[in-house]
């Protein structure tokens, strides 16, 4: 039996193994046991969660593809309550080859930054028709319509639409969300030279834009009771929440001001969003995903509605469990804006600031969340500090500083009703 030590979780899915997730990867350190224990004569690697140099515990079960089929592997993981991922397909020849004749195209490239240069800079919703396309080519102009695309494919005839891959703009402008989709396409396909090409450009973007220091951690969230979430039971046993975890017209006291989210926030961010459902906004934590088919999110009069087909793993059996129960009696989104306004309402004792959400950028999971104050206390401060850092300079207010603080004495006992929760949704049957 060989042990390793393994400071951080490797990429998914694994290339020669099978996988079973008994419990989400929350450790600082694990411990690698192959062949632990064996099934009908083939061995099982453990994986160990080390949670101090005395205490570890199973975290997950590899199976070595070489002697697990993944219908094997699946059934034994099945029986133990995991959740199982089988092993990566190796790339076929075909698609290696297809990869390897797409490049970047530097004449795209080039445009691209004379347009960012320029101020030609769109920054709304992004959709390329076959009517867009003829528009570039106008009287077969074949080098005016390739300098819109980020990328070539080599085995095609280069007088043909399927020469050029990855529009990015139109009507003499360069559109930022164009670009964020040829990245993402890009890397999901493995094409890194031209996911870096489209890096490159967003960064110039935002930076023209004065939008250089946004990141992720321009992320905001917010919490809110589940009295417009249902569950159900859908067909063939499948576990259904659907509601509104996204109401508009709605005023929300926050961290010393208020805030409304207008009808029509979502539309432009609902075009392009892969929204996923998460617990408690864990990503390992995954319970349904809009571009897998298993959530539907749709605007409406009185905000988003979502229904999604919650996964039968542990988190998402025992999740779906908990809020039927009331366990579970919160939902939170998670959001970047795109424009806010701010204002004053009110006077004297009773005045306070006002901010109103126009439009989202982009919105990228709705989350069930166990007892929120605790994340509510860590996420406030950088959230307030978020949504009021571009905002007017109005006049300070003290009494904002004020309700952060004392928000942050609830910290400890959250800790403990967040350990309760926890405790119960990964409970084994």
């Amino acid at each position: 039996m060989e042990q390793e030590i393994i400071n951080a979780v490797e990429a998914r899915p694994f290339p020669n193994e099978h996988s079973c997730r008994l419990k989400p990867p929350n450790y600082p350190k694990y411990a690698r046991k192959n062949c632990y224990k064996k099934h009908e004569g083939k061995c099982i690697d453990y994986i160990f969660g080390v949670i101090s140099p005395d205490e570890s515990e199973l975290q997950a079960m590899r199976y070595p593809k070489d002697i697990w089929t993944a219908d094997a592997a699946r059934a034994h993981c099945k029986d133990a309550g995991g959740s199982f991922e089988a092993a990566k397909e190796e790339e076929s020849d075909t698609s290696k080859e297809m990869r390897m004749a797409i490049t970047v195209n530097s004449k795209g490239v080039a445009h691209a930054k004379s347009l960012i240069a320029a101020g030609k800079i769109n920054e709304g919703a992004w959709s390329f028709s076959s009517a867009d396309g003829n528009a570039l080519l106008g009287d077969n102009d074949w080098a005016e319509y390739g300098r819109w695309f980020l990328a070539v494919d080599s085995d095609a005839d280069p007088e043909t639409k399927d020469h050029f891959k990855y529009p990015f703009g139109k009507k003499g402008e360069i559109y930022r969300r164009g670009v964020i989709a040829a990245k993402q396409r890009a890397t999901a396909q493995g094409l890194t030279a031209m996911a870096d090409a489209a890096d490159g450009l967003l960064t110039a973007i935002d930076k023209k834009l004065g939008k250089e220091e946004e990141s992720i951690e321009t992320v905001e969230r917010r919490f809110l009771p589940i009295g417009e979430m249902r569950v159900a039971k859908g067909d063939n046993g499948s576990m259904i929440i659907e509601g509104y975890p996204i109401l508009y017209e709605v005023y929300a006291s926050l961290w010393g001001f208020r805030e409304i989210i207008r009808k029509g926030a979502a539309t432009e961010a609902l075009k392009h969003a892969d929204e996923l459902v998460l617990w408690d906004h864990e990503s390992s934590l995954p319970m349904a995903r809009r571009s897998a088919g298993t959530l539907e999110a749709k605007e409406d009069e009185k905000g988003v509605f979502i229904r999604a087909d919650v996964s039968k793993t542990i988190w998402g059996r025992n999740g779906y469990e908990a809020i039927l129960n009331g366990v579970i009696n919160r939902m939170s989104f998670a959001f970047v804006i795109d424009k806010d306004q701010w204002s004053w309402e009110g006077e004297g004792d009773q005045r306070i600031e006002v901010r109103e959400i126009l439009s989202f950028a982009n919105i990228y999971d709705y989350s069930p969340v166990s007892y929120p104050a605790y994340k509510e206390t860590i996420v406030s401060a950088r959230a307030r500090a978020l949504a009021i850092r571009n905002r007017p300079q109005l006049e300070a207010s003290s009494e904002a500083d004020a309700a952060a603080s004392e928000e942050s004495a609830k910290t400890r006992d959250a800790i403990a009703r967040e350990r309760i929760v926890r405790s119960y949704l990964f409970r084994k049957e």
